[in-house]
């Protein structure tokens, strides 16, 4: 577990802490964020906001049919998700063109939904669960960055199993994102993935321990 400071100038008095859950693909983040929230955070899950981004805005979909061809549709007409993915995986510019359709929505889905935390008058820890923290440039959108870590041998065994891959088709998903390490320089804390999952328990609850400090912290010291 690493900390250092954050330098984003967050403002005192405010009654939450934003806080986004980043690492490389089958790192485990989204199970740090589940721990979290057994803790009492609110979370924002990535995927799930770029799921309802797509099958919410017809738009959307049709500029991914034009970009990547009917292929990436089922046969009830929604976006076959697999089917696009190894389309995009497989070709960095076929990725960067996903990323200018849909990141711009998304991330936008995900400022409002903070927000929309706050104005109900939400009391502590929000945490966006999000891989692309880096890679869409949001580190000032929060107070802390958590990145989740695991070795790549046991990221792509974990993406082999989960979506049943071949080891290229998981290697080259691994390798689409940024290193590791250069996540891990810029983060306020780290949690390594490596153990078992009372190991993992225990650094998540370490992590939020000094989460919440510095939610007093920021609210002034007080509560």
């Amino acid at each position: 577990m690493k900390r250092t400071s954050p330098e984003k100038g967050v403002p005192l008095g405010s009654r939450v802490l934003t806080v986004a859950v980043t690492g490389g693909i089958a790192s485990g983040k989204s199970l740090v964020c589940r721990m979290f929230e057994k803790r009492g955070a609110r979370v924002v899950d990535a995927d799930e906001v770029g799921r309802r981004v797509v099958e919410g805005r017809p738009e959307v979909l049709s500029r991914l049919v034009q970009t990547f061809g009917r292929g990436i549709l089922g046969r009830d007409g929604s976006l076959d998700r697999r089917e696009l993915a190894k389309i995009v995986f497989a070709d960095r510019g076929s990725l960067e063109r996903l990323n200018t359709i849909v990141h711009p929505l998304l991330i936008e889905e995900i400022r409002r939904r903070v927000a929309e935390l706050e104005r109900e008058g939400f009391e502590g820890v929000i945490v966006a669960d999000a891989a692309l923290i880096y890679e869409w440039n949001l580190v000032e959108m929060f107070d802390a960055i958590v990145v989740v870590s695991s070795g790549q041998e046991v990221r792509v065994k974990r993406i082999r199993d989960r979506d049943s891959l071949e080891a290229d088709e998981a290697l080259a998903r691994v390798r689409s994102q940024f290193p590791q390490e250069h996540k891990i320089a810029r983060a306020d804390f780290h949690i390594a993935n490596d153990g078992s999952l009372a190991e993992l328990e225990a650094k998540a609850d370490g992590v939020w321990k000094e989460l919440s400090a510095l939610l007093r912290a920021k609210r002034g010291g007080n509560g």
